[in-house]
């Protein structure tokens, strides 16, 4: 889709979304942004809606916005936002969620679903609440050695979000520890991830993904090249395991949305006063596919669960 045909389509949801709000003026009114569509953000953005539709007491108005990987339209959707009133706003991911820092003032309430915060971001926004879905990365490589015993050789494919590239360092650094070498293949946008796979080394045992919104979003192209290759898909979301991934330590991404929207629920329910009795974490579980992996997983730290592939 061309980026004006985007914009078109942006525009008339602004229209739309304007009429609504003016016929809702003693509604709660709700906006939740997602960065882009894939199963993983479908599902987050189903279990918010779902929980404020069936228990929520107040009369609301949700308004959903999909940047569709664009970050101009991101921008603009955040500048339509902060033009509007909303007693509420969702962003989903680090790199939304730091433009809605950025670009909203500090009276409005962000609710931000799976973002990695500076312990100065969380200081400085008293208005921002965070659910959190962190894998601490020394868990994740644990978990790859439950998978492959003696890991050699192993590549990471990842985007230039924020999150990520920090992630990617430590992850790097720590199976250097245990004398794995890690190739590293980052991508800017979609159209590069097709050629990027072409680059996945022979000596690779696995490939690595990270919740990394981008890279999730090609899954299936990536369970392509990963087939032909023979090596598992070790991911990070329950999402890519959906999409065809062999196994993943995560949250599950529904789950992440109940979260937001039971904050969201407290915080009408305290007149915009954070309840901090209330549980912004989710549990970290197994999700893996009926596929048959190297070695059998050993950890029974985790809650797992099989996941029949869409």
């Amino acid at each position: 889709m061309s980026k004006f045909f985007k914009y078109v389509i942006f525009a008339f949801a602004v229209f739309v979304s304007l009429e609504e709000i003016k016929a809702t003026e003693n509604h709660y009114k709700i906006a939740i942004i997602m960065p882009m569509s894939h199963k993983a953000m479908d599902d987050i953005v189903d279990g918010f809606e779902e929980q404020l539709k069936n228990n929520i007491n107040e009369q609301y108005k949700l308004i959903i916005y999909n940047a569709q990987g664009d970050p101009n339209l991101m921008r603009t959707i955040f500048q339509q936002i902060s033009s509007n009133h909303y007693d509420m706003v969702v962003p989903i991911g680090t790199n939304a969620t730091q433009l809605a820092i950025k670009m909203l003032k500090k009276d409005k309430k962000i609710i931000s679903i799976a973002a990695e915060l500076s312990e100065y971001d969380k200081a400085e926004n008293a208005n921002l609440i965070n659910v959190e879905d962190n894998v601490p990365m020394e868990q994740f490589v644990e978990f790859i050695q439950t998978i492959i015993s003696k890991p050699e050789y192993l590549t990471l494919i990842n985007s230039n979000d924020a999150r990520i590239f920090n992630q990617s360092k430590l992850i790097k650094t720590l199976l250097k520890d245990i004398g794995c070498n890690l190739q590293v293949i980052s991508i800017q946008n979609m159209p590069e991830i097709f050629s990027a796979l072409q680059t996945v080394n022979e000596k690779s045992q696995a490939i690595l993904v990270l919740k990394d919104h981008l890279v999730v979003s090609a899954m299936p192209s990536i369970v392509n090249v990963a087939q032909k290759r023979g090596i598992p898909i070790i991911a990070s979301d329950e999402g890519s395991v959906k999409s065809g991934a062999d196994v993943a330590l995560g949250v599950k991404e529904r789950q992440l949305g109940v979260v937001g929207a039971k904050i969201v629920m407290s915080l009408i329910d305290n007149k915009g006063k954070k309840n901090y009795k209330i549980n912004n974490k989710a549990n970290l579980i197994i999700f893996r596919n009926n596929i048959l992996l190297p070695n059998p997983l050993k950890n029974g730290l985790y809650k797992q669960e099989l996941i029949v592939k869409n």
